[in-house]
């Protein structure tokens, strides 16, 4: 049952997103119709209390494999959610403009978005692994722990993540595609609302 929250054009292209992805999901077994209700209600519910801080929760959804930062497995929803809101971009208007949405990779979000004026923490705050695999958050990456592996930015790992989850999609959804996975889910979203 969903609770009162404010709609936004942000949170329903994200909503829109995150639903292409759980149908395809639930069409092939992965999801339960009450699971990709879950998927749909989370999304319209991401922006809720939500500034920077989010790209570092999202960001620690990974972890580490054979010494290489990798998804967390399961948490499906989780990542449908972070996805969505990865890809989806609403344009910044000119006055007496209307804004308009689309979907698009994380890089290309990125610019289209004007992050590197809008947030540029995001090139100088970052996370990096310990010897033991944890993740440790940095307020400058430059000035990191030499000890430290896989230092990187936020602007880094939000489009690593996002590839990683688009992979696993990719993987369940058409694993004979050859095209690359964040164009693959980027095609089928925006095709699936376009109707073809």
């Amino acid at each position: 049952m969903l609770k009162w929250i404010i709609l936004t054009p942000a949170n329903l292209i994200v909503a829109c997103f995150a639903e292409v992805i759980a149908k395809q999901l639930q069409d092939r077994g992965i999801f339960t119709p009450q699971e990709a209700d879950e998927v749909i209600e989370r999304a319209l519910k991401h922006d809720t209390n939500k500034r920077i801080e989010v790209f570092r929760k999202k960001a620690a959804r990974a972890g580490m494999q054979d010494s290489i930062p990798s998804l967390m497995p399961g948490r499906m929803v989780d990542k449908i959610v972070h996805l969505a809101d990865d890809m989806s971009s609403t344009s910044i208007p000119l006055p007496g403009e209307r804004p308009y949405a689309t979907y698009l990779i994380p890089w290309e979000r990125m610019i289209a978005s004007e992050f590197p004026s809008r947030y540029p923490d995001l090139w100088q705050d970052g996370l990096g692994f310990d010897p033991q695999g944890r993740i440790i958050e940095l307020k400058d990456i430059i000035a990191a722990d030499r000890n430290l592996r896989w230092v990187r930015s936020y602007a880094f790992w939000q489009p690593f993540i996002s590839n990683k989850i688009c992979r696993e999609l990719q993987g369940i959804i058409d694993p004979e595609s050859a095209q690359k996975p964040e164009y693959f889910v980027k095609d089928l979203v925006n095709n699936s609302l376009l109707g073809k």
